[in-house]
């Protein structure tokens, strides 16, 4: 399975980034970077069994303290 997600990221990079190069997307191409990597360390830490808490939780909680700030 690791080495299909690998080979699947892999792909993937190779499609987009020589655009990204060609035509000089130098932002584009940082971004696209860091949000393919972190979605594959992501997803192999999922598939080796490391359980990743939801950020529903940290996001309900910050908003909650920021309305109760505004209407208090």
């Amino acid at each position: 399975m690791i080495i299909i997600l690998i080979i699947i990221t892999a792909i993937v990079i190779y499609m987009e980034v020589p655009s990204l190069i060609k035509n000089k997307y130098w932002k584009e191409l940082i971004t696209f970077s860091i949000l393919i990597f972190t979605g594959l360390i992501l997803n192999l830490l999922l598939i080796i069994g490391v359980k990743i808490p939801s950020p529903a939780l940290f996001i309900e909680e910050n908003v909650n303290e920021f309305v109760n700030f505004i209407f208090s």
